[in-house]
């Protein structure tokens, strides 16, 4: 890693919130505290659990402690920090490989939630079609027996109608 003067930084050059509570008199939960509302004033990065603070950023740390003491608000501390520079997470490529990956993990877990929902959907609709389309053919069917049976009535009547006629006639008038 490089800092701002462009020369290395070691392993030396990281502190931990317990080595800056033995020089600063500040609490660790303090230290922490200042650590994530004021982050983009100080250099830190995680090792396991453990917070790592650059020696650099122990000198904010104590103006802010110093800010504190003189009962400023957060805003009015936050002003004054601008005097430093903003510090911005810059990511091994391998770390951002990995959050790509599981950012990656969790679309494809919520595609497949997606795609099951999406699923049971298509089958809930297929099978009301289903039952739709067998309904429509029962009342086609009942239309159909229905339409067939006064068809058959109506010429059963016409039939019917015809003899008489042809009974009431003489069978001499029939040409």
């Amino acid at each position: 890693m490089i800092n701002e003067g462009g020369s290395f930084m070691g392993k030396e050059d990281w502190v931990s919130l317990k080595e800056i509570e033995k020089q600063t008199n500040i609490s660790v939960p303090t230290l922490s505290r200042y650590a994530d509302e004021y982050g983009h004033y100080i250099l830190q990065h995680r090792a396991g659990n453990k917070r790592m603070i650059h020696v650099t950023s122990i000198e904010v740390m104590q103006k802010i402690r110093k800010y504190y003491d003189i009962k400023l608000t957060k805003d009015q501390i936050h002003e004054k920090l601008k005097a430093y520079p903003i510090i911005a997470e810059v990511k091994e490529e391998n770390d951002m490989t990995k959050e790509v990956s599981e950012v990656k993990k969790f679309f494809e877990v919520e595609l497949e939630k997606i795609n099951q929902k999406f699923e049971q959907q298509q089958a809930y609709f297929d099978e009301r079609m289903k039952e739709r389309d067998v309904k429509l053919m029962e009342v086609m069917r009942s239309l159909h027996e229905e339409k067939k049976v006064a068809l058959e009535t109506a010429t059963a009547h016409q039939v019917k109608g015809e003899r008489k006629i042809v009974k009431e006639k003489k069978w001499w008038k029939l040409w």
